[in-house]
């Protein structure tokens, strides 16, 4: 599970900066397997490393000011960089710097803005 805050910040009634700070764990298996010149036995040992990482994406938002239905509903599409730290220093390292793409929808929910979005960090 990814949880984090965001700070949006409108340049122009299209265009928007945000960042955010996501906290996400992260595991992988990775599976050493040993094959004896004789090729009697094979050997296969099993190895879980979990980093916890924290997350820092700085997208830069374009929402469509001419859809007809943007007054409730408001696509809009992101991209920018992400700068990655990690908790766990013993655990293999992840890349620190990528970039992240998404497109979402926000809509109005009483006083509160809901704006969910898919993205893909690489």
């Amino acid at each position: 599970m990814i949880i984090g805050a965001l700070l949006e910040g409108r340049l122009s009634e299209c265009f928007s900066i945000e960042a955010n700070a996501l906290h996400r764990p992260m595991n992988a298996t990775i599976i050493f397997t040993e094959f004896p010149a004789s090729g009697v036995n094979k050997v296969s040992t099993e190895h879980f490393t979990a980093v916890q990482a924290w997350e820092f994406p700085l997208m830069f938002k374009y929402t469509p000011a001419f859809l007809p239905f943007a007054g409730r509903l408001r696509p809009f599409l992101e991209a920018g960089p992400s700068f990655r730290t990690q908790e766990n220093a013993a655990a293999t390292e992840p890349s620190r710097f990528g970039v992240s793409v998404g497109a979402g929808a926000a809509f109005q929910l009483g006083r509160i803005r809901i704006a969910p979005a898919l993205r893909y960090t690489r």
